[in-house]
């Protein structure tokens, strides 16, 4: 220490402050503006993160609402269509637009279809949407699956002292059968056959299958919906099915047919009723009745007859075994009506 400042700080002079480098001030200042900048930075990039991701959520779910939408959109056309399918069935013909919830259908004919195919037409309100739907409505043939052959059943019973046959072939006709044949649990009374007629034994009792059990059972929109059945069953304007139980009795509701072999009936009862047929006199078709027994007396079936227990044929009835009624009632008796896969189209109204 010199001899000048030891003077000054005795005398009680504040010693000269030490001078300050400039360029250490300089590099501090420019340390603490860059941090600044950086955290700047960071928080920018931060909420421009936040914002896409907002913006990529807010799309994304508007982007599953409208598909939602729009697939429910397509749901609602798709239920008219099969409305439209299930009508064409009930009836086949033309329809213009009419109101089948949840929107509009209509059905249009298809030229060169020979009466086989219908377009249908589904809609709705252009506040909902703009687009029209169609789709191919074909129609086909059907019928229960029932034995080849004039009669089985668990039995057959006659009135006491009857000599004429109760099971015949018939003769008239370009489709004459020349011979028929029944089945049944025992042996029967081989002189109350026909000429041509013949007898043979099954090992259990007679029963619709469960498949037949099923058509007669989804021949109303809401079974078929329920079921989720491709085509939907339509019984034929001959086609009579009644329900009963046991220890009852159901007869056929008059003006049903059966009147001529052009226009048959078939007559189905389920639930183990038994199905009365007497005095009929002449009467065209089918007869069915799953677990129960069937009274033909006094009438003349001229096609054949199922039954799960006996075929009651009384003092006269008969069974006059027709091929060509018969395999109606197998191939032809029901309609079946479906939308064509491949063929459903969508544009602007």
């Amino acid at each position: 220490m010199t001899a000048g400042r030891l003077v000054a700080r005795r005398a009680g002079e504040r010693p000269p402050a030490r001078p300050c480098l400039p360029g250490r001030l300089g590099r501090k200042t420019i340390e603490n503006g860059s941090a600044l900048l950086l955290v700047l930075l960071l928080c920018l990039g931060s909420a421009l993160l936040v914002t896409s991701l907002a913006a990529i959520l807010l799309c994304c779910e508007r982007a599953v609402a409208d598909e939602n939408e729009g697939r429910a959109r397509l749901t609602e056309k798709d239920e008219v269509l099969s409305a439209l399918a299930w009508e064409a069935g009930e009836a086949w013909e033309a329809k213009s637009w009419s109101q089948i919830s949840p929107g509009e259908g209509a059905l249009d004919t298809v030229d060169g279809s020979q009466g086989w195919l219908m377009q249908a037409l589904a809609r709705q309100d252009p506040s909902v949407s703009h687009m029209t739907v169609s789709a191919l409505v074909e129609r086909g043939r059907d019928g229960l699956d029932l034995p080849l052959a004039a009669a089985v059943a668990a039995s057959a019973s006659t009135g006491a002292g009857r000599a004429v046959p109760w099971l015949e072939a018939d003769v008239s006709g370009e489709q004459a059968d020349h011979g028929a044949a029944c089945y049944l649990l025992g042996a029967t009374d081989s002189s109350l056959l026909g000429p041509g007629c013949a007898a043979g034994t099954i090992s259990d009792k007679w029963r619709l299958d469960p498949g037949s059990l099923e058509l007669l059972g989804a021949t109303t929109p809401s079974a078929w919906m329920a079921a989720q059945a491709g085509p939907s069953v339509h019984r034929g304007s001959g086609v009579v099915a009644l329900e009963g139980r046991q220890g009852t009795t159901v007869r056929m509701p008059s003006g049903t047919g059966g009147g001529s072999a052009e226009e048959p009936v078939l007559v189905i009862v389920t639930g183990g009723a038994t199905l009365d047929l007497t005095g009929l006199d002449e009467l065209f078709g089918v007869a069915v009745a799953d677990q129960g027994t069937i009274l033909l007396d006094q009438t003349a079936l001229h096609g054949a007859a199922f039954a799960t227990e006996t075929l009651d044929m009384g003092a006269t009835g008969r069974i006059v075994f027709s091929r060509s009624v018969l395999r109606w009632a197998c191939d032809r008796s029901f309609v079946r009506t479906r939308l064509v896969p491949g063929t459903r189209k969508e544009g602007t109204q």
